[in-house]
């Protein structure tokens, strides 16, 4: 009679969409994106420091003190 009746079918339907992204059911293909992304944030951040220490060695100033 009423067809405005929410059923549970619908109700997981949009539930998988709204947390998936996608009808199917499958998640979305972006694992291996944020993988990459992580990865190379490391690679960045170390050669940063990488980098950082050697300048510190190469412009840090030696003091020797002396007792006479």
């Amino acid at each position: 009679m009423n067809k405005s009746l929410v059923t549970r079918k619908d109700i997981e339907t949009a539930l998988r969409v709204t947390l998936n992204g996608k009808e199917d059911g499958r998640g979305a293909s972006s694992g291996p994106i944020i993988t990459g992304a992580v990865i190379l944030s490391f690679a960045l951040f170390g050669a940063a420091y990488l980098i950082g220490r050697r300048m510190g060695k190469r412009s840090s100033t030696t003091v020797e003190i002396r007792r006479i």
